[in-house]
């Protein structure tokens, strides 16, 4: 998923978002939060509900290429996408991909708002 309709207007957060930060809320419950900013600037954040079995994977690459060491956001892709693996016991597992590395989690919600 990179791209998604809101409010009747197609969300393209890989060609015309940044994603600005990847945080962990712990109260009241697990969330993953993605922070993005779209192309005017604007505040925009993905969160993910409830979330369990939270683990984040860097590669070498990830880790040591020059991009994650001094990136500029605004000239390179910082998010390629979030995979839906599918249901079980009632939660959606995930997997986000991002220029630092690639999160897999499974979560009871999704929400998008534009703050």
């Amino acid at each position: 998923m990179i791209e998604m309709e809101v409010d009747g207007q197609v969300v393209d957060l890989h060609g015309e978002a940044t994603l600005t930060a990847i945080e962990v809320a712990c109260l009241p419950s697990v969330e993953l939060i993605l922070r993005f900013r779209d192309a005017e600037g604007q505040p925009a954040r993905l969160t993910f509900g409830a979330v369990t079995e939270l683990s984040f994977r860097q590669d070498e690459d990830d880790a040591n290429g020059p991009l994650v060491q001094a990136w500029e956001p605004d000239l390179v892709e910082t998010f390629y996408g979030v995979e839906f693996e599918g249901r079980e016991h009632g939660r959606g597992w995930f997997e986000v991909r991002a220029i630092t590395g690639v999160l897999t989690f499974a979560a009871g919600s999704v929400t998008f708002r534009r703050s």
